[in-house]
């Protein structure tokens, strides 16, 4: 296997080498580029990093919903239960899609279809994948809407996405994806764009979810107080490769990378000492680079505070440092 987390048997799902580059008129962009991470059952993993990273990209190559082209997915494979989704034809990949893996996208407004009912279209991939009659797919739609807490369930099927809340259509995306008792959860961004209260909420019943039906979850977020409380494992990702993994508590006890140690330190603390002055934010300098024109060398290099001349000239490598702890550092 290449660099990454050595897979157990109870790996459900592994991420071998994967590239997903876009072939554009102003050059090829590396969206993803040598992903390898592994998912175990019934576990929780977190993959955090800035916005252009590559962690939606990756979560949609699993899926195999980049469109190709100008997308290309290559690599070493993407290991569901032994079975290499790179590998399947359109019609086996859609028997796997919503039924075994299932995503919650990110924005709910724009994934749910507005001239279908909710319950239309949670009940859709209950007859196509369980094969369920219309009237007892729609009697499991109304049941997941009440299971995610939605109040009036069987008023909530007939009614259209515009009807329902922010909070409420989140929930629904929720229902759709579980609808089918799923092995695999990619969660995108669960709780953007919702208030602290239905953040909470929504993260509850995640949890309590997962609790009940043994799914995996991959939780992609920028938000690292989510993965503190709910991550088993966290993947830190930067410019269409993974940075540093390792388990939770050694990510925020121990973090290695520069990245990592600049992600931590731009969240918002509490002034215990001296709780009338202000704790200013510390930033990560610069932005993350065009991923069609990345620097020569650590791809971190422009906007690390301990970049060495090393660091603009070689490529690092994933290595493991510690046991279950990877970084791609120079440094190390």
């Amino acid at each position: 296997m290449a660099n990454g987390a050595a897979v157990g048997t109870d790996t459900i799902l592994e991420l071998r080498d994967l590239h997903t580059y876009f072939h554009t008129p102003e050059g090829t962009v590396r969206a993803v580029d040598g992903v390898t991470y592994s998912l175990k059952a019934g576990e929780t993993l977190g993959v955090v990093g800035e916005s252009g990273c590559g962690k939606t990209v990756t979560a949609l190559s699993v899926l195999r919903l980049v469109p190709e082209p100008p997308g290309e997915i290559f690599g070493d494979g993407i290991i569901f239960e032994g079975r290499d989704l790179t590998k399947l034809d359109t019609r086996e990949l859609r028997e796997i899609r919503g039924n075994h893996i299932s995503m919650i996208f990110q924005e709910p407004m724009t994934s749910l279809n507005p001239v279908f009912t909710v319950g239309f279209q949670i009940a859709e991939a209950v007859m196509l994948h369980q094969g369920m009659s219309k009237k007892d797919a729609m009697d499991k739609a109304a049941e997941m809407l009440d299971l995610v807490g939605i109040p009036l369930p069987r008023q909530r099927v007939r009614e259209y996405p515009h009807q329902l809340s922010g909070g409420m259509r989140q929930r629904a995306m929720i229902a759709m994806a579980l609808s089918c008792n799923p092995k695999i959860l990619l969660a995108d961004e669960p709780t953007t764009a919702l208030d602290v209260t239905i953040q909470a909420q929504i993260l509850d019943l995640m949890v309590k979810l997962q609790e009940e039906l043994g799914t995996a979850v991959i939780l992609i977020t920028h938000d690292l107080g989510l993965v503190a409380e709910t991550c088993k494992r966290v993947v830190v990702m930067y410019a269409g490769k993974v940075v540093e993994e390792a388990p939770t508590e050694e990510i925020f006890g121990n973090p290695l990378h520069p990245y990592t140690r600049g992600l931590l330190n731009s969240i918002p603390k509490l002034n215990t000492a001296n709780p009338g002055q202000k704790i200013r934010l510390e930033e990560i300098k610069g932005i993350v680079p065009s991923l069609n024109r990345l620097p020569t060398g650590c791809s971190f290099n422009p906007r690390c505070p301990e970049v060495k001349s090393m660091c603009l000239e070689h490529e690092p490598e994933l290595k493991e440092v510690s046991p279950g702890h990877f970084v791609r550092c120079l440094l190390y």
